[in-house]
């Protein structure tokens, strides 16, 4: 299966640290306003607030953190780097470690970012180690050790069933699933594909305050539920699944400034091709 794996943006994670605020409360305070904006989207604006709370607190290891996560979501890992190194030279905490792992992961040092996962387990500060598990088995599989990375997923799905946010067991049985898919394992493979769909399916139909998966991530999940089925001769339900992944991603788009998503624009394209292929088999 030629998955496209890259590590979920970590700094997602931190943002409703800062999101009891007021506007008042925003604009007089560089670092939160800084946020706001970089959750618009606004990236050059949360950049100059970040700065400007960095001269104010040079000692303040989250105004370099801040800097780090808006340059790394700006595709400025070289520039986020230098920034993450300042936060830890203050301060060492998981969520630096776990940021400056994601850093060195996009900048393909794998082993640097092992290291920076590994160390983060160490520090106790309230963190839910199944996160950490699942970034250690992404870095491990980039390594070429599908061993290290089957290990550390069944490390991330055992602590997560008794800490995880559903959305995030959902990712894990996802993940667990591509790394049997390339251990050949596929019988396996699809059982795991099927619980992740199944909570990421129940958990947006249930209309409660949970963290929800996006339509985007789920497509994922049914574009690699397809590979599977389609290896294991079951062409249709292939096809079923492409069909629902396209649909989503359409429905995603459309929701959304596609200019930002050229990526997804592209996916749909595959997908359709994949599609055809598949229905030349089936012909077959």
């Amino acid at each position: 299966m030629k998955q496209k794996i890259a590590l979920l943006f970590i700094f997602l994670l931190f943002l409703g640290a800062c999101g009891k605020k007021d506007t008042d409360t925003a604009n007089n305070n560089p670092s939160l306003s800084g946020v706001e904006k970089m959750q618009q989207g606004d990236f050059k604006g949360a950049l100059k607030d970040f700065n400007k709370a960095a001269e104010q607190s040079p000692e303040d290891a989250d105004a370099f953190f801040n800097l780090a996560r808006v340059k790394f979501q700006d595709n400025q890992p070289k520039e986020a780097l230098d920034d993450i190194n300042k936060a830890l030279a203050i301060s060492e905490t998981t969520h630096y470690y776990l940021l400056r792992a994601e850093i060195q992961y996009a900048l393909g040092s794998f082993d640097a970012a092992l290291k920076d996962a590994e160390s983060s387990l160490f520090l106790n500060d309230n963190y839910d180690e199944s996160w950490t598990y699942f970034i250690i088995s992404q870095i491990e599989k980039a390594r070429g050790n599908l061993k290290g990375a089957l290990e550390n997923i069944n490390t991330a799905l055992q602590h997560g069933e008794k800490s995880a946010l559903k959305a995030d067991m959902a990712l894990y049985y996802w993940f667990s699933a591509i790394i049997k898919y390339d251990l050949n394992n596929k019988s396996k493979a699809l059982d795991d594909i099927n619980k992740a769909l199944t909570i990421s399916e129940t958990l947006n139909q249930s209309g409660k305050n949970e963290k929800n998966i996006q339509l985007d991530q789920i497509a994922g999940f049914y574009s690699v539920r397809a590979n599977i089925k389609k290896d294991l001769n079951d062409t249709q339900g292939s096809i079923k699944d492409i069909d629902a992944a396209i649909a989503l991603l359409n429905d995603f788009l459309s929701k959304n400034d596609k200019s930002q998503y050229v990526g997804l624009q592209d996916q749909v394209r595959d997908l359709e091709n994949q599609k055809q292929g598949y229905k030349k088999l089936d012909k077959k």
